[in-house]
């Protein structure tokens, strides 16, 4: 992301990959808490819980 620095890119931009980094944060923890309840699994009984 910031390969020339914050201060070489325009205000749109920049708000654009701001608000970009904050929207795929909360989608990578989201999926992680998904695979990592056990409904993410492939193959798992499905009423089979840790």
């Amino acid at each position: 992301m910031f390969m020339e620095g914050p201060m070489k890119m325009s205000l749109v931009d920049y708000v654009m990959d701001i608000g970009l980094t904050y929207l795929i944060i909360p989608a990578v923890t989201v999926g992680f808490g998904y695979t990592m309840s056990g409904k993410g699994q492939i193959g798992s009984p499905a009423g089979h819980q840790r």
